[in-house]
């Protein structure tokens, strides 16, 4: 099991955590390190992606975010987001 998990550190920046557990072979030390570093190498993929996209979103700031629907979680949660802090400096 894979759990990543994401929290805002500033209007640019996010925390991006991630873990992994498992119920086989928990007492093999190498399986466990290869495991781990082929997560890490993932991850570290990841990181690139999202630095790119914020990138992107930065350079262009009234490009309408558009997602696939595995993505919609991600835009409707910007949207939620938009909206709160609009009302909240109205």
């Amino acid at each position: 099991m894979v759990v990543d998990a994401m929290t805002p550190e500033t209007e640019t920046t996010t925390h991006y955590f991630w873990g992994m557990a498992r119920n086989f072979d928990i007492d093999d030390a190498g399986f466990t390190a290869r495991l781990k570093g082929q997560q890490g190498q993932v991850f570290d993929e990841d990181v690139e992606v999202l630095e790119a996209q914020q990138r992107s979103i930065l350079a262009n700031p009234d490009m309408k975010l558009r997602g696939y629907s595995m993505d919609q979680g991600s835009v409707r949660a910007r949207a939620i987001i938009r909206k709160l802090m609009e009302a909240e400096t109205a």
